[in-house]
C-alpha cells in the first residue's frame, strides 16, 4: 500500500529534490522533461497567474511502508478563468507548452508505473480538488481497470495522449551497428559522406559542454532552427522556440544542464561553419536528443543524417548504452531501426453534473471529443495552448 503526499508549496519541494533525483536516475528510459531542473525552470517560466487562466503546483509524492519514494507526479492545477466563482479545474502535468516539453508522465520504480498511476488516481478522486485529469505516460493499454467503480470516476483513452519514444540500444561497434542498418540508410549514409569528399569539405564534430559555451551555441542553434522552420519544400517543422518565453526557458534549462555536466551540444562544422546542430542531454549512460536546427545552404548534403551518425558513433565512443530519439515516428529517426516504447494517455473525470459538463465543453472548445479508438495522429491542444 502506497502512501500519497501533496505539496503544493514551491519553496517546500526543496527537501524531495535529493530522493527526486535518486528515483530519476532509476528510470528504465530516462528523459530530461522528468528530472526537477527541468520542472523547476519550466514552473519559473511558464506558470500562469492570471485572469484567464491561473497555474497552482501539485506534486504528488508516492511511498511505501519503509518510508521510500517509489514514484512522483509533478503536475499542476489550472483553474479557467483565473478567478471567480465559476471556473473549471483540470489536473495535468506540468510541462503544457507549445511542444517544448516532451514525454510527461509520473516517474515510477521500474515495474512500479502502473501501481503508482493507479493509487494516484484514486488519491485524486478522493480529494475532490479537480473536475478532471489529464494522463500522459501510462504504461501502454493502461485503463485504470478495477478502480474506476470504487473512485467513481470515468476513465476515456485518447490517441492524442499518447506518446511513442524511440529509443536506440547501442553497446556494439559502430561498424557493426551500421552494417546492421537497412540497404536504403547505409546507401544514404554513404553519400552523405561521400558528397562531403567530392567536394573536398572537411568536417569535424564540436561538442558544447561548458556553461560559457552555451550563449553562443544557443544563438546558433535557434537561428538554424527557425531558419528550418521557415523552409519552403521540405517537411514543415515548427518553430517551437518562437516565443520569448520559450527562448528563455531554453537558454536557463541548458545552463543548468551545462552546470551539472549533463548538456551536450552537437555542432557538425563544414568548412569552419556551423551546418547544423542537435541539443542532447546526457544523463547517466543515455543520451537523450532534443531538438535540431540546419543552415539550409547545406540541406543539399543531408547534413543532419550525417550529424546523428556521428552522434551515434561519438555516443558508442563515451560508452552510452542508450540514445533516446524522443517522441515521433518520422524517417530521421525510424532510419536507424530504434526500440518503440508505447505510451497511452486519457482523461479521468468526475461523474458529478458539473464536472461532466466542464469536461465535454472543454473538448468542444478544443475541437476534439473524448475517444477509446484511434482518431488522431496529432498532439491534443493542452491548457497552456487552449488558454
Amino acid at each position: 500500500m502506497l502512501s500519497v503526499e501533496l505539496i503544493s508549496d514551491f519553496a517546500a519541494l526543496a527537501p524531495l529534490l535529493p530522493e527526486w533525483l535518486e528515483l530519476e536516475a532509476q528510470l528504465t528510459t530516462r528523459v530530461p522533461s522528468k528530472t526537477p531542473g527541468w520542472t523547476l525552470t519550466w514552473w519559473r517560466h511558464f506558470q500562469r497567474v492570471g485572469l484567464k487562466a491561473r497555474d497552482s503546483l501539485h506534486v504528488y509524492a508516492l511511498r511505501d511502508e519503509t518510508g521510500r519514494l517509489v514514484g512522483l507526479a509533478p503536475m499542476m492545477l489550472t483553474h479557467r478563468p483565473g478567478y471567480g466563482p465559476i471556473h473549471t479545474r483540470e489536473l495535468q502535468f506540468i510541462g503544457a507548452d507549445p511542444y517544448v516539453t516532451q514525454l510527461r508522465g509520473a516517474l515510477a520504480l521500474p515495474g512500479r508505473l502502473g501501481e503508482v498511476v493507479d493509487t494516484l488516481a484514486d488519491y485524486i478522486a478522493a480529494e475532490g480538488s479537480c473536475d478532471w485529469v489529464q494522463w500522459r505516460g501510462l504504461p501502454a493499454g493502461h485503463s485504470f481497470a478495477g478502480n474506476g467503480a470504487d473512485r467513481g470516476d470515468a476513465f476515456l483513452s485518447e490517441t492524442a495522449l499518447s506518446d511513442i519514444d524511440l529509443v536506440l540500444p547501442l553497446g556494439q561497434p559502430w561498424e557493426a551497428f551500421r552494417d546492421a542498418l537497412p540497404k536504403r540508410t547505409r546507401k544514404v549514409l554513404r553519400k552523405c559522406y561521400n558528397d562531403l569528399k567530392a567536394e573536398a569539405i572537411a568536417y569535424s564534430i564540436r561538442v558544447v559542454t561548458a556553461p560559457e559555451d552555451v550563449p553562443a551555441a544557443l544563438d546558433v542553434f535557434l537561428q538554424q532552427h527557425q531558419s528550418r522552420a521557415e523552409a519552403d519544400g521540405v517537411k514543415p517543422h515548427p518553430n517551437v522556440f518562437s516565443t520569448r518565453e520559450s527562448r528563455a526557458f531554453l537558454a536557463d534549462i541548458c545552463r543548468h544542464e551545462a552546470s551539472r555536466g549533463a548538456l551536450r551540444l552537437f555542432q557538425l562544422r563544414l568548412a569552419d561553419e556551423v551546418a547544423a546542430t542537435r541539443l542532447g542531454f546526457l544523463l547517466g549512460d543515455q543520451l537523450y536528443l532534443y531538438f535540431s536546427g540546419y543552415d539550409m545552404k547545406w540541406a543539399r548534403l543531408g547534413v543532419m543524417t550525417t550529424l546523428i551518425a556521428e552522434i551515434i558513433q561519438w555516443a558508442i565512443a563515451n560508452n552510452v548504452n542508450l540514445i533516446n530519439l524522443s517522441s515521433g515516428t518520422d524517417r530521421s529517426k525510424t532510419r536507424w531501426l530504434p526500440q518503440s516504447i508505447e505510451l497511452s494517455g486519457g482523461y479521468t473525470y468526475a461523474r458529478a453534473l458539473k464536472s461532466r459538463i466542464a469536461f465535454m465543453t472543454m473538448h468542444r472548445l478544443r475541437g476534439t471529443k473524448p475517444a477509446t479508438a484511434v482518431e488522431a495522429s496529432e498532439p491534443a491542444e493542452d491548457c497552456r495552448e487552449a488558454g
